[in-house]
């Protein structure tokens, strides 16, 4: 969600949509209609301490941590995480989390 602030005029919206997959996951998307990702830099955005050539909206700094960090909690609850993005006109990142069946498949 910061990265999507940071990278769009404040003038644009940005939107979250979290939805139940046929597949028992949980699907969140942040969509904005920022600056975009060139293609061959969007998946060296999920390595730690990576930046891409585009640069935030506001000077806003960056660490390169963010979505690496996402990528590990994601990862580590059997997701997937990706991005589609469109230069100049906006990006969708998203990450599916499998869900429990019910309270009895918890493990205590």
């Amino acid at each position: 969600m910061t990265n999507a602030i940071k990278f769009s005029n404040s003038d644009t919206t940005i939107e979250v949509k979290i939805s139940l997959t046929g597949n028992n996951q949980i699907l969140t998307r942040v969509i904005d209609e920022g600056k975009g990702i060139p293609e061959d830099e969007q998946q060296k955005l999920f390595n730690y301490f990576q930046k891409t050539s585009v640069l935030p909206t506001d000077g806003e700094s960056s660490t390169g941590l963010g979505l690496a960090i996402a990528k590990q909690i994601v990862i580590r609850h059997n997701g997937e995480i990706g991005v589609k993005s469109i230069p100049n006109v906006g990006s969708d990142f998203y990450y599916l989390i499998p869900i429990q069946n019910s309270l009895d498949d918890l493990a205590y």
